[in-house]
């Protein structure tokens, strides 16, 4: 796995990860990359949103295939 974070500022960051994983189980192969996308916004001291795109490319012995994800998640410490 790859990870880059950059803070803008206080309210506002972005993040970029990669990662590959390898998976061999018996007669089964398969290969993944996937690319993530996150923004990152500080809405108070203790609210924080997260929106995330992420794409896959998936590679097995019965077919290949894509598979586009879409996150939004809120985040509330206390």
């Amino acid at each position: 796995m790859l990870l880059a974070n950059y803070q803008f500022n206080e309210v506002f960051g972005a993040t970029f990860r990669y990662s590959h994983e390898n998976l061999e189980e018996g007669a089964f192969d398969s290969d993944a990359d996937r690319l993530t996308f996150a923004l990152l916004f500080t809405i108070t001291q203790n609210l924080f949103f997260n929106v995330e795109y992420s794409h896959a490319e998936v590679d097995t012995t019965s077919g290949d295939y894509d598979v586009d994800e879409f996150y939004l998640e809120a985040l509330l410490t206390f």
